[in-house]
């Protein structure tokens, strides 16, 4: 019996030292470099795309978002945009959330919230890296 019992309590540490242990993988980044052409991409990313990621962040689809603009240096990179995504199927997952996103915040569908942007590539200049966190 006693045996039963310590093989029992063996069974149950081992079965929760992984669930304990268990890491959800590292977040993953979508680093956007943009290179802005017309000044109709800016007002789309304020009024369009941001109020959409603020979006993302509230309902928990995005852990975080920053962008950033060139101040000073060389190169024609104008802005960075840096989504965090909590692992890739997150990243993954958002294509089809614009929609609901851009019904939540702009009472529109998205759509019509960018209709007159596109085609994006006549207004801007975009590179994306992905890179992933190092969780030690």
């Amino acid at each position: 019996m006693r045996r039963i019992l310590s093989v029992a309590v063996i069974l149950s540490v081992l079965w929760f030292v992984p669930l304990a242990a268990q890491d959800d993988g590292p977040n993953v980044y979508l680093v956007r470099y943009i290179t802005v052409l017309d000044a109709k991409y800016l007002t789309y990313f304020q009024e369009a795309l941001i109020p959409v990621w603020d979006e993302f962040v509230r309902s928990g689809k995005l852990v975080s978002y920053d962008i950033a603009v060139q101040v000073s240096g060389s190169g024609d990179v104008t802005h960075i945009a840096v989504e965090e995504y909590a692992d890739w199927d997150a990243a993954d997952g958002l294509l089809g959330a614009y929609e609901e996103a851009s019904q939540a915040v702009h009472g529109r569908s998205w759509a019509e919230v960018t209709e007159g942007y596109y085609p994006l590539d006549e207004i801007r200049k975009i590179r994306t890296d992905i890179y992933w966190s190092i969780k030690p």
